[in-house]
Formats: C-alpha cells, sequence, structure tokens
C-alpha cells in the first residue's frame, strides 16, 4: 500500500543521554508497588521485575513504570539473549493490538541500536524489521531481510511510527515505543494475523542490539522468540487448565543427562518404545488411548543451547538398533523458543496404541553450543498428555508431497530448481467427505529455498500455505500462520520445493544433509481406509508408493535466478517504484534530436 507523503509523525522522544534515569518506583522485593495504588498494575509488574534477571535494570523499571507502559501494553514477553555468559541480556516486548493496529514497546541492555523483527522462521532471512538509532532517536528505520540476512529499507515510507523513545547511556538501556498497521498490503512487510487460537501458529519474532552508533552485527546480542499478538490471560495457565481437565496422564519424552557437546551444532535423536512408555505410568493396554496436548520441556538454564526439536511416531512399539530412522515417519509435534504447550480442541484427540495408533517415537533435539561449552547437561524434551476417553474425533496427520521420498536417490540439481509433486483428486475422492484442517506443516532440509503447498478445487487454486524463506537451522518444520481450513472430496494438491544447490551434489534421501519436500496436514475426522483384503491405509499421498489413487505426480526445472521462484515477500514493491523525473514541458513521444519542421520520410 503506498503511503502519502503527507503523513504527520508524532513522536515524544525522551533521550536521556547524559544522566541515569531515576530509580523505579516498583518495588519488586514486596507486592507494594512505590507511590502508585496497588490496583492500577496488573500481576504482571512481577514478570517485569524479573526480566533481564533482575540485574542492573532500574533504568527500566522506571521507564515501564514512568512510560505508563504497564498500563498501555496488557502483554508482555522477556526474549532471553543468546549469550550464556551474560544471563542478563535479553529483550523484553510488550505490545497490544487494536482493530487496525499493533502497538510494541522494546527494551534491551544497549546504548547505540535496537531491533525488533516478525520472522518467518526464527531467524535473519525473510524478517519484517523495524530498526531504532539512538543516534536518531527521533526517528526509525522500516526494514526486511531476504536470503542476505542484511537489512534492505522498505522501499515505500516507513509503515512503522515513533510514539516514544528513550535512551540512557549511562543505565545501558533503549527503550521505544511503536505502532503499526497490522495488514500494510505491503510486499515488504509481514501482516499480523489474528492468533487467538492455539491451533494457530504464534507469529516468530527475534531482536538485537549493539553499541555501535550503526546497525552492526550483532554477534550474540540477540534473542528470539514468539508472540501471540492476539493472546489474552496466561497462556501457560490456559493450557495447564485444558490438561487438568481432558487428560488422565502424562509421559515425558526427554534427554536424560545428556552431555551436550563442544561443537557449534549438532542433532542427537532419543527413542522412547512402547515399553518406556508404560514404565513412566502409560496404561498397558490395547485399548485405543487419545494424546490431548504437548508440553515442551527446556531444562532452566540451558534455554541458550537447546535450539529446537522435532517429534516423530512409529506404529512399531521398538527403537531400531541401526541408524536407519525411517520407522519414525510421521512428524506429531514440532517445537522452537517461544511455543507453548498445545492443547487440542476437548473433542478430539491423536491416537496412541490401539490397533492404528502411535506405538513409539523419537525426539530430534537440535543442540546449539556456539561459545563452545563444557560440562553442559540437558534433560530437555516434551511432555504427552494422554487419556482413554474416546474422543468425538481423532486427529489424523495427512503427509502429502513426497512423504516416503519416493523421488530417493535424484539428484537436486545444480544452481536454482523447483520441485514439483501433484497430488490427484482421486485421493481426496477416496475418502468421500469433508476434513478439517487445524495446521499445515511444511518440511524440507539444508539448501531450500522456498516451499509452497497448493490446495486445487475445480482447476484453480484457492489457498496456498507457503513459506517464503525456508531456513532449515532455525526450525526443521515450519507451521503455516493461518486459520482451519477445509478439503473437500475431488480437491487436488500441489507441494512445489525450490532449492539452491551450488555445487550440485545433493540429491533426495532420509539424511539433513539430503533433500526432502513434503508436507503435513493436521486434520480431523481421522481417514483410515480398506484397500484390500487385510490392507488398511491412513490417508497421505506421495510419489511412487504403489497406490494409484494417491500416488503424486514428479516433475523438475532449471530456474535462472531466485527472482523465478515466486516469492510473494521480500520483494520489490511496485507502488513505490522510483518514477524518473520528466520536464512537463517536453513531449515524451519527440525525439528531441529531430527537427520538427523536417520530414523524415523525404530524402
Amino acid at each position: 500500500m503506498k503511503k502519502s507523503s503527507n503523513v504527520i509523525l508524532f513522536s515524544i522522544v525522551l533521550v536521556g543521554l547524559n544522566s541515569r534515569s531515576s530509580s523505579a518506583l516498583i518495588d519488586c522485593s514486596t507486592p507494594t508497588i512505590g507511590n502508585r495504588i496497588k490496583e492500577d498494575f496488573t500481576s504482571d509488574h512481577v514478570a517485569a521485575c524479573a526480566h533481564f534477571k533482575g540485574i542492573d535494570h532500574d533504568t527500566y523499571l522506571a521507564w515501564y513504570e514512568n512510560s505508563e507502559v504497564f498500563l498501555n501494553y496488557p502483554n508482555q514477553v522477556y526474549l532471553q539473549g543468546s549469550d550464556p555468559d551474560r544471563p542478563e541480556d535479553g529483550a523484553a516486548i510488550h505490545w497490544k493490538v487494536d482493530n487496525e493496529y499493533v502497538y510494541i514497546a522494546v527494551a534491551a541492555r544497549a546504548t547505540g541500536w535496537l531491533g525488533f523483527g516478525i520472522s518467518e522462521a526464527g531467524g535473519m532471512t525473510g524478517t519484517d524489521m523495524v530498526l531504532f538509532t539512538a543516534s536518531q532517536a527521533d526517528k526509525l528505520v522500516d526494514a526486511y531481510t531476504g536470503d542476505e540476512r542484511v537489512p534492505q529499507t522498505d522501499d515505500c515510507e516507513p509503515d512503522w511510527e515513533l510514539v516514544s523513545s528513550n535512551v540512557d547511556r549511562l543505565g545501558g538501556f533503549i527503550m521505544f515505543e511503536a505502532k503499526r498497521l497490522l495488514n500494510t498490503d505491503d510486499p515488504q512487510d509481514k501482516p499480523i494475523v489474528d492468533d487467538a487460537s492455539t491451533l494457530v501458529p504464534a507469529h516468530r519474532v527475534i531482536a538485537a542490539w549493539g553499541d555501535s552508533e550503526e546497525v552492526g552485527y550483532h554477534g550474540l546480542n540477540r534473542a528470539r522468540g514468539s508472540i501471540r499478538f492476539y493472546g489474552v490471560g496466561n497462556e501457560a495457565a490456559t493450557f495447564q487448565a485444558a490438561m487438568n481437565r481432558n487428560s488422565q496422564g502424562s509421559v515425558d519424552l526427554q534427554a536424560l543427562n545428556y552431555t551436550v557437546p563442544e561443537t557449534d551444532t549438532i542433532y542427537k535423536a532419543f527413542c522412547f518404545s512402547r515399553q518406556d512408555l508404560i514404565n513412566q505410568g502409560l496404561a498397558d493396554t490395547n485399548e485405543p488411548l487419545n494424546i490431548v496436548g504437548w508440553e515442551p520441556l527446556v531444562e532452566t538454564g540451558n534455554e541458550a543451547y537447546v535450539h529446537h526439536y522435532v517429534v516423530m511416531g512409529s506404529t512399531q512399539p521398538f527403537c531400531s538398533n541401526t541408524t536407519d530412522d525411517d520407522m519414525f515417519n510421521e512428524m506429531v509435534y514440532v517445537w522452537a523458543p517461544g511455543e507453548e504447550g498445545v492443547a487440542f480442541p476437548d473433542f478430539l484427540g491423536a491416537p496412541l496404541f490401539g490397533e492404528n495408533g502411535f506405538q513409539a517415537f523419537e525426539v530430534e533435539i537440535h543442540y546449539n553450543n556456539p561459545t563452545l561449552q563444557q560440562g553442559i547437561i540437558d534433560n530437555s524434551g516434551v511432555r504427552l498428555y494422554w487419556t482413554s476417553e474416546q474422543k468425538q474425533q481423532q486427529i489424523g496427520i495427512m503427509s502429502i508431497g513426497d512423504p516416503l521420498i519416493g523421488a530417493f536417490g535424484q539428484p537436486v540439481g545444480q544452481g536454482i530448481s523447483r520441485h514439483v509433486f501433484e497430488c490427484p483428486a482421486s485421493c481426496s475422492n477416496l475418502i468421500g467427505q469433508e476434513v478439517t484442517v487445524l495446521r499445515e506443516y511444511l518440511h524440507m532440509h539444508e539448501v531450500g529455498l522456498r516451499i509452497t503447498n497448493e490446495q486445487i478445487r475445480g482447476g484453480e487454486v484457492i489457498r496456498s500455505g507457503n513459506v517464503e524463506h525456508w531456513e532449515f537451522d532455525q526450525n526443521g518444520n515450519a507451521a503455516v500462520q493461518q486459520g482451519e481450513f477445509v478439503v473437500e472430496p475431488g480437491d487436488s494438491f500441489r507441494t512445489t520445493c525450490y532449492y539452491n544447490d551450488p555445487e550440485g551434489t545433493r540429491s533426495f534421501g532420509l539424511a539433513s544433509s539430503e533433500e526432502m519436500c513434503m508436507a503435513f496436514l493436521y486434520y480431523y475426522p481421522r481417514q483410515v481406509k480398506s484397500i484390500g483384503p487385510g490392507i488398511e491405509f491412513s490417508w497421505f499421498c506421495g510419489h511412487n508408493i504403489g497406490f494409484e489413487a494417491c500416488d503424486a505426480t514428479y516433475k523438475k526445472a532449471s530456474l535462472e535466478s531466485t527472482d523465478d521462484i515466486g516469492r510473494e515477500y521480500a520483494v520489490p514493491n511496485e507502488q513505490c517504484a522510483v518514477v524518473p523525473d520528466v520536464d512537463p514541458d517536453v513531449d515524451p513521444d519527440v525525439d528531441p534530436d529531430v527537427d520538427p519542421d523536417v520530414d523524415p520520410d523525404v530524402d
């Protein structure tokens, strides 16, 4: 959306460059809050006291009270910094939304600059950001990143408006308030979608800060997490109340006393057999049970090391003694920093035990140890909540694209390439009824650029789940930020993956160093069909699966550049294209080098 050049920006700028802010009136040691009436504050002031580990943060608390952040922003989260040697570093994010705008208040321990971003995967790639510098404390920079990970200024005039700022060099903090339209219709901005439902993925956010005069490389001065911009109340308490109401018990799938290696990054898999689950108190039964929720368990103090993890399920009751993890071929849960527990609606459950339920699980944790710390012992993982109560509907997981790696061994191709897997309409016709999709996850590996999953009805694309900038190191499975949608009989799907393999050495396979292209749809009611004597078909669609009705076609093509992959974010905004100056007295249709009095057709 093109911005008018006549917009007047109203900013209240409070810059304390030469003297430290007065001590905060909030007394974090008691429930009494300075000289204000206690009822003016919400209980969230306790969280503010804990931000920055409660270390030397009087400047932040003074701003929190004096700027009435506690009154103007009902929601807050603290993003822990990435330097394990400085646990007091991080970013405090406060926010609210109304029918038109999102409002944020951001604080970090810095004196030069501070940035906040809405990130597709949780890293720098494909991020919409707003940047504040102390040297230009009366304005903001509206910026974005694509593959290059270097902030680029938006083509259009800034969408972010500065409300107020406070730079306290002696106190060591930068704090600012800003607002922006929820949806700017700008391809260099990310829209803020309604994420009130816990079934809609929260918005991934990042923050970075520094003491240099200009925005530069942040090193470990960075943090990431997620925000439910439309969330209300205490999400953790809401989740726990749902589990108290719906679950009969829980089991923990954890890394037990695992020593994190002194290496920058590693993926470690932990397997849990049916007997392991029973040993923890899960009912020893052949009757079907239901999973009703998942809760992340990240060991306190290890937040900087646990990057993300994926839980895969198997219908086999044991753990394999080989490195071949083909038996764990259905993703059942994925976690990345900032995500809270996932509670299924009261009428839904995921299959556990019984004839068609999961019998064993594998948790693959991505550990990050950039400073090569020694002696890090981890017990992180996930808590699975279960019940023997039969649910009205069961959640199924439909995998589409190439879930069984039917393209195994096929080279990705050197340079930029496009790989398309089309699931025919006959596959949804096989089910013969509507199903509702609650969540959609997309999956590729290391050289992925972009992935889309289009839903086609009557020859027309009616919906597309996209990840515009794939970043495998940030999140191996990406949940599309959208509400639920319906799949009707006759619908088909087209899953398209774009890759960049400069050396031309990658092929499709099971390892992280090989490639995949698939999507997972959490849907209900779960569909299991008999397709022959003693053969049951748990609904999925893929290439070379040996079942014609749900066998996806596959084709690939080489592309010239990333301009050909069809991205819809971080692309030039044509509405703000630079138009060359034109002299109003010059007719653009007349060549200035031709004498108008000479007939060009006469020799």
